[in-house]
């Protein structure tokens, strides 16, 4: 294991655990409304912090191939496509601004968080499917790279432990955090 996966886990593995065990996927797959609620919530974290990242020192290395890491584009047609089956318009554009400026860690510790859940998308792609989500049917968002999920984690991590500097590590693990609590309040309140 490379010197910054170690040292964002071990930063990051309690909250991590705490989000986890605090998120109530079962009740949000139970029905198409339920699902377009949790989408919504993703939704919350991720226009955001991705419009964050896109104004950040990050958008300046090409190797990370950050426009290919986006997942606004997914969650955007995911939304169109619950909207085609009658479910009710999805304002997204109040969720648009981002939450602040980041230095160049501090997006690589956002995009560690983003990047990381990916692996729980897949569990909830084979979950929806009973619902008749599928990749192309509401469901690109948790799909993400499918069967690269893996390969991609493993360039996102290498090209981070080449790209930042290992002095730098805590300040990206504190946004990893602070991600991490973000998602928290955004999963246990309403809306």
């Amino acid at each position: 294991m490379s010197a910054f996966l170690a040292s964002m886990r071990e930063a990051t593995s309690e909250i991590h655990t705490e989000v986890e065990k605090s998120l109530p996927l079962e009740e949000y797959l139970t029905s198409m409304e339920r699902y377009a609620g949790l989408l919504m919530r993703f939704s919350y974290l991720f226009l955001p912090a991705e419009r964050a990242l896109l104004r950040s020192p990050l958008r300046y290395h090409t190797s990370v191939e950050l426009n290919n890491r986006l997942r606004t584009p997914s969650l955007l047609d995911d939304f169109a496509f619950l909207e085609s089956e009658g479910l009710p318009d999805f304002d997204v554009n109040s969720r648009q601004r981002s939450w602040e400026m980041l230095t160049f860690p501090e997006a690589v510790g956002y995009l560690y968080v983003l990047e990381g859940s990916r692996f729980g998308g897949s569990q909830i792609t084979m979950a929806v499917k009973e619902l008749g989500i599928s990749r192309r049917r509401g469901g690109s968002f948790f799909y993400g790279y499918g069967a690269e999920t893996a390969l991609m984690w493993k360039k996102f991590t290498e090209w981070a432990e080449f790209n930042l500097p290992e002095e730098n590590y805590d300040e990206a693990a504190a946004a990893a955090v602070r991600t991490f609590e973000r998602f928290q309040q955004i999963m246990g309140g309403s809306g």
